[in-house]
């Protein structure tokens, strides 16, 4: 079967005002790998993993929940959104079991996306945010950036059961998703906007990085047909 859209896939990981160059420790993407569960074949997954709380754990903690996520996604079955639903409360449970043994506690906030077709789900928990751009309008997940409620919700490995909100979004060409800390929800949303408008994710990216601040970490996806 064959995939309608491709990933181009962006970073943008600013620390105390110098860039980075690799990607950001919690990013991953990865395609349907061969012994994906029936009904996976054509899903590309992706996620943002991010450091809630202190103390921060190394950056290999963030990588391998990461590599875990896509991994417990493409074991699961049934629908996409229970595939996301299932792989949280795997990573959570992972983490609150640490965080009870484990004078180390460490929390994680945490994005996770499935493109499926001309659909994209994504699930989120903690204090991330996303925008999605689609035939000329951003939407924002949470919907309201300025409503604390909505935008700081309870990280992963604090609670038994994670809190984990959904969101579902029509896919076409040059739609483009971000995938951020929550610094982004800080930045003039105006200004954010025109920047995600750019020509094309090269010039996105620079003028993301132009409009954000000292430190910001974000994933920027491109949705295109494999021909272009």
């Amino acid at each position: 079967m064959a995939f309608e859209f491709e990933a181009l896939v962006g970073h943008l990981y600013i620390v105390g005002g110098r860039t980075i160059s690799s990607p950001p420790p919690g990013a991953f993407v990865e395609v349907a790998p061969k012994k994906a569960a029936r009904g996976r074949e054509t899903d590309t997954f992706f996620t943002l993993v991010l450091p809630s709380g202190d103390p921060i754990a190394p950056s290999i903690f963030y990588e391998n929940m990461a590599s875990l996520a896509a991994e417990k996604y493409f074991d699961s079955g049934g629908s996409v959104t229970a595939g996301l639903k299932e792989m949280v409360q795997h990573i959570n449970a992972n983490l609150y079991d640490h965080n009870q043994r484990d004078p180390r506690r460490y929390e994680a906030s945490m994005l996770a996306g499935v493109l499926r077709g001309t659909d994209l789900i994504i699930a989120r928990v903690g204090a991330g945010v996303a925008l999605y751009r689609h035939k000329g309008e951003t939407q924002a997940f949470p919907d309201n950036f300025d409503n604390d409620e909505a935008l700081f919700s309870a990280p992963l490995g604090v609670q038994p059961i994670a809190d984990v909100k959904m969101a579902r979004y029509d896919v076409a060409n040059g739609s483009r998703l971000v995938m951020a800390d929550a610094l982004l929800a800080d930045l003039d949303f105006n200004r954010v906007v025109t920047a995600l408008s750019g020509a094309d994710i090269g010039e996105a990216l620079v003028s993301l990085k132009a409009v954000s601040g000292d430190t910001i970490t974000l994933t920027l996806i491109e949705f295109v047909p494999p021909d272009q």
